[in-house]
């Protein structure tokens, strides 16, 4: 078995533009945000726009190498999260990544908010089938949201699955996102 281990190299140039390592993180922060002091003891957590630049490619581009090892060792590869060694597979990689891809065709940021998140469903008539009403769009963002209001990227995984649900009924959650994803046209498998 191939495993995958993500590192994070932290590098400083110096005047005379010589590279220096200062330290290697066997379990680099994928977060896009910082902390802001508002008033002492009060801070307030912003997005980060140089960080979502850089790391927003930097996922898309280890997941396109995850996909190359997993096609050269005929599927048999890992990845190591410095918690568990997660098994991967093409598909679930491919799924991952054409998620990725509407979710970031709906939002400029980190976050998806109430607005974007109906315009997404009245945008590929999600909310015109009789299965599936405004109200129910509402309700269904409300449950998965965070306490700012805003849905995260494995949150709206979790929508896409809850919709295909209710548009397709009960399936396995590889199937029931593929389906909505074929349903809104970003995968054309």
């Amino acid at each position: 078995m191939c495993v995958v281990k993500l590192l994070g190299f932290d590098l400083m140039l110096d005047e005379d533009y010589k590279l220096h390592l200062l330290e290697v993180n066997s379990n680099p922060s994928q977060a896009m945000v910082y902390e802001k002091t508002i008033s002492p003891g009060v801070e307030e957590t912003l997005s980060s726009d140089i960080d979502f630049e850089i790391k927003k490619q930097f996922m898309s581009d280890c997941l396109k190498i995850i996909g190359r090892k997993i096609l050269k060792h005929g599927g048999d590869v890992a990845v190591d999260t410095s918690y568990s060694v997660v098994p991967l597979n093409y598909p679930d990689l491919m799924l991952l990544e054409h998620c990725r891809k509407l979710f970031f065709s709906l939002t400029d940021g980190l976050k998806l908010n109430l607005s974007d998140f109906i315009e997404f469903t009245k945008k590929f008539k999600l909310v015109t089938s009789e299965q599936f009403k405004l109200d129910d769009v509402h309700i269904l963002f409300n449950s998965l949201s965070t306490e700012d209001g805003l849905l995260s990227f494995e949150d709206f995984i979790l929508a896409l699955q809850k919709l295909s649900q209710r548009l397709n009924g009960d399936k396995s959650i590889r199937n029931e996102l593929w389906d909505i994803l074929r349903y809104c046209q970003v995968a054309d498998v």
